[in-house]
């Protein structure tokens, strides 16, 4: 009978600790940012970070402005 409770202690371990793959979810630090005024002539450029924290590979196909 101990072996058979052992084995299932074994099994239950590895069942909960093994790691889920999820599908590819991006994350961004700010999702907008205001310019504020800014003159016709000027230039002005802001880098927007983002991280995936998904289980898969993010694939970005698309950018597009509100």
């Amino acid at each position: 009978m101990k072996p058979i409770i052992a084995i299932a202690i074994i099994l239950l371990v590895g069942c909960s600790s093994s790691r889920k793959i999820t599908s590819p979810r991006i994350e961004f630090q700010e999702k907008e940012f205001n310019f504020g005024e800014i003159a016709p002539v000027d230039q002005e450029i802001h880098l927007f970070k983002f991280k995936n924290v998904g289980g898969d590979t993010l694939i970005i196909t698309d950018i597009r402005a509100p």
